[in-house]
């Protein structure tokens, strides 16, 4: 039952804490002028680029340290189960083994199958620039993070994206322009 509950509200969490920063920070700064004009100034341009590198290695760790476990348990438990071992005999070895078998699956599958995935939740839900995929990735790698850490519960990374596109979607162009199917 609480997995089941995270499910539900860790998106909602990711779209409200998303809000708020498109709401109390993106929007001032857009104000004063400080994420379009003055992110393509050439002297910022590499601190932009820097800080969505670092956003994007931890939305990678983030991910690794709950979908990737999420993976790499079963097999784990099934190689202990087939070699009859207790959980306290060489465990962990068998738990590095099959994280080092199963994160690199996830790297092939999302280079090979993943661009249009990118594409749909990069331009077709509401076109973002380098400050809202910043926060998109900060909020949804903290609560995926913060679901490891806690509690060890598994949860999709996917869903916090989602929930974070909208959330600063909605502070950016208000619900209506958002939430309405197009034609």
């Amino acid at each position: 039952m609480e997995i089941v509950t995270t499910w539900f509200i860790l998106p909602i969490i990711s779209f409200i804490i998303s809000f708020l920063f498109g709401k109390y920070i993106y929007q001032p700064m857009r104000k004063r002028g400080y994420t379009m004009s003055r992110a393509q100034n050439v002297n910022i341009k590499p601190v932009w680029k820097a800080l969505i590198l670092i956003m994007s290695l931890y939305v990678a760790f983030s991910f690794g340290a709950n979908n990737v476990a999420n993976a790499a348990g079963p097999i784990a438990s099934m190689t202990a189960n087939e070699l009859h071992l207790s959980v306290n005999d060489h465990f962990i070895l068998i738990m590095i083994i099959s994280t080092f078998i199963i994160a690199p699956n996830f790297a092939i599958g999302s280079s090979i199958f993943g661009a249009k995935i990118v594409e749909n939740t990069g331009k077709e839900i509401v076109l973002f620039g380098k400050f809202e995929a910043a926060i998109i990735a900060f909020v949804s790698a903290s609560l995926l993070l913060l679901a490891s850490i806690k509690k060890g519960i598994p949860t999709s990374l996917v869903q916090h994206n989602v929930a974070a596109i909208l959330g600063i979607g909605v502070a950016k162009l208000g619900a209506k322009n958002i939430l309405r199917k197009p034609k």
